[in-house]
């Protein structure tokens, strides 16, 4: 499957027209569920250029996709996100907000707390069917995992033709290869490298007692790298994780027991 991940504001027909016969999907980042929202991301809400752009991607017969960048201040706008998705007529899913931030920069204060984390994973069960989130292994489809699949389950592919593990993994030292050098196949085939066996959960630090850890697969690699410069500790958002898992279980539990 191929995806294309955009911010919307470079969409018209001529563009589409030379991506129809190559993308399966075009996903859309949104910073707010309506022109009214606060955009706490980009600080120009772009709503009605987003959602043109949408219309135009499902007009041109590619697979629209939206993915709201889920943070801090609008963990309970997860409802809204879906009726919008409903609203046009296209899937969806959610992003956690990840990034490199200091102590100075804007975004340090969208970043949840364990407070928030917690309540973004019982705001996600509330949903039930409702789409699950990217950068976090979680959804109602439980599956066993051992790391986070990067490079493996997915590649991303940059604008330069650069072939990274993921599309949050775009550094120099975790570049797999160029496509205007060689071929996918032939990148794919190539031994793995070095970095590759840190991915897995049993390398993660604290995963190796967790219950968790073949649920979630040690979480999200690039969070690490962002977080403590490094593919091995702890991913920032394991809270959300544990508290997401934990709720399911007793969900389940209780389901169980109704029914015996």
């Amino acid at each position: 499957t191929v995806t294309i991940i955009t911010n919307g504001t470079c969409i018209s027909r001529e563009v589409l027209g030379e991506l129809a016969g190559f993308a399966d999907s075009i996903s859309v980042s949104f910073d707010g569920y309506s022109a009214e929202a606060t955009p706490h991301i980009r600080g120009v809400q772009r709503f009605d250029q987003l959602v043109d752009a949408v219309r135009l991607i499902l007009e041109a017969g590619v697979g629209a996709h939206i993915i709201p960048t889920i943070h801090r201040k609008n963990v309970h706008d997860l409802p809204r996100y879906a009726a919008l998705a409903a609203e046009l007529g296209v899937t969806m899913n959610y992003s956690l907000l990840s990034c490199e931030c200091g102590s100075e920069d804007g975004l340090a204060s969208l970043i949840p707390d364990k407070a928030a984390l917690e309540a973004l994973a019982d705001e996600l069960l509330a949903l039930g069917s409702a789409p699950v989130l990217s950068g976090a292994p979680v959804g109602l489809n439980l599956a066993v995992r051992t790391s986070c699949g990067a490079g493996h389950r997915e590649i991303s592919v940059a604008a330069d033709g650069t072939v990274y593990p993921c599309h949050m993994l775009h550094r120099p030292e975790y570049a797999l290869g160029s496509l205007h050098r060689e071929s996918l196949d032939a990148i794919l085939q190539r031994e793995a490298p070095h970095w590759q066996s840190k991915l897995d959960s049993a390398n993660v630090e604290g995963c190796s007692a967790c219950r968790h850890k073949l649920l979630c697969g040690g979480g999200c690699r690039a969070r690490s790298v962002y977080a403590k410069g490094n593919l091995t500790s702890c991913d920032s958002y394991c809270a959300f994780m544990k508290r997401y898992y934990d709720q399911m279980g007793s969900l389940l539990a209780a389901q169980a027991t109704a029914c015996s």
